[in-house]
This record gives C-alpha cells, sequence and structure tokens, in this order.
C-alpha cells in the first residue's frame, strides 16, 4: 500500500512528498518550485524517523550530482560530482 502526504513551506516554495513502504520505511521527495531536487529514505527506528540509507540531489535537469549514505540518522559519508571529478568525504571515526 502506498501512501502520500505532501508538506508545504510556502517561504521557501519547497513542497516534500512521503510515501508510506512499510511500517518502517518511507521515501522522501523534495521538490522546489515543483522540481525534484532530494530523494531519500527515512527508517523508523529507536521510535523515531531516521534518514537511513543513501540520499541523491538532483540539478534542474533531473541528473544525480550529489549522493550521502546515513546510517541512523549519522552521515557516512557524502559525494559531489565536480564536472569531471567526484569528491567524496567520509564520516571521521568518533565524529559526533
Amino acid at each position: 500500500m502506498t501512501v502520500l502526504c505532501f508538506l508545504t513551506s510556502a517561504s521557501a516554495k519547497e513542497t516534500r512528498e512521503y510515501e508510506k513502504v512499510n511500517d518502517d520505511t518511507m521515501i522522501v521527495r523534495v521538490y522546489q518550485d515543483g522540481i525534484l531536487q532530494q530523494v531519500g529514505t527515512l527508517k523508523y527506528h529507536h521510535n523515531a524517523w531516521q534518514i537511513c540509507g543513501i540520499w541523491k540531489q538532483l540539478d534542474k535537469d533531473g541528473n544525480v550530482n550529489m549522493r550521502a549514505e546515513y546510517e541512523c540518522g549519522r552521515r557516512v559519508w557524502v559525494e559531489k560530482d565536480l564536472g569531471h571529478k567526484v569528491v567524496r568525504i567520509d564520516r571521521k571515526e568518533g565524529a559526533v
């Protein structure tokens, strides 16, 4: 069963779409002025919804230009496309 929920922020013209996959997983789509900007997953863990898995940022043409992996709300790494290069930053062990 798919459940969609839309939330809108008038000041930023940002809309978030939440698609329930199952009892503990939701796909989130973030739109800016009607254009898809981010896609990612929330997981219900320890009585709270937390960012989990790979989140993607898209440019205005729909191309993925940045990716980040999260585990239980903590960023593990982030990659950014810079033309012909990809820069990756890993989370420092012991960082908050």
